[in-house]
């Protein structure tokens, strides 16, 4: 039975009733995102979490950059609970929300334009492949949020000078990127994650904004050595949240 929580250094998450459990890539996407938004001049001030599911990513977000104001929608009930648990726990439980519904709902009746930043873990793997637990299959899979859905929301959600950051599979971010480019929204960061330098990359991190840019900043991420020991690159990107780093 797998662990039913993972510590970090400074909060807790629970995940064992949500469909999606704490992975090394949601955690990598989680950092590389947070860090990306606290280099900017202009710090954000609201930030959406779509599909938040035990609410890592909009923890980690509030730990790097505690002035966020956060709110977090997730679509399975008993998520959204476990997700509510966890951020009451945490030390910023004041700083986030969450929301149980359909992100498509929201887009539509509350919220157009008022996020600087939109965050994205989102369901990716085709839906005719789908695992017969119904909480993993909403978790995991493009049942109920396919990739035109998700641009459709983030484009309502998202302030004129707003960024979108989303986490996938190496071969679907060239098919996002259509679907993102039709609403006006452009890649302007990269990053390719691969488990070992004898590995391909399997996911890639996008940061998205408003304006075709000329130059498109791309960079890799090797999880382990090939001794099995986590890299100097990913060290410095995860030490302020994993408790062994």
């Amino acid at each position: 039975m797998p662990n039913p929580y993972f510590q970090f250094k400074q909060f807790l998450v629970r995940h064992d009733m949500c469909g999606q459990k704490v992975s090394t890539d949601a955690c990598i996407f989680g950092a590389w995102a947070a860090r990306s938004m606290a280099l900017r001049g202009d710090l954000p001030k609201y930030l959406m979490d779509i599909g938040t599911g035990s609410g890592l990513l909009a923890l980690m977000a509030a730990q790097y950059n505690p002035t966020l104001r956060i709110d977090a929608i997730e679509l399975d009930m008993q998520a959204a609970e476990q997700a509510a648990m966890n951020v009451k726990a945490s030390p910023w439980s004041d700083a986030i929300r969450i929301l149980h519904g359909t992100v498509q709902d929201y887009a539509r009746n509350e919220g157009q334009g008022q996020y600087d930043i939109v965050v994205s873990n989102p369901p990716f793997f085709a839906a005719t492949t789908t695992p017969g637990d119904a909480k993993r299959r909403n978790a995991s899979h493009t049942v109920t949020l396919g990739f035109s859905e998700l641009v459709e929301s983030v484009n309502r959600l998202l302030a004129s000078h707003g960024r979108f950051f989303v986490l996938l599979p190496m071969q679907s971010s060239d098919e996002f990127m259509k679907y993102a480019a039709d609403k006006g929204l452009y890649p302007c960061l990269v990053l390719r994650i691969r488990d070992s330098v004898r590995r391909t990359p399997h996911r890639c991190c996008i940061e998205f904004i408003r304006c075709r840019t000329v130059t498109i900043t791309s960079s890799l991420l090797t999880i382990k050595e090939p001794d099995n020991s986590y890299t100097a690159e990913f060290v410095d990107l995860l030490s302020a949240f994993y408790l062994h780093l």
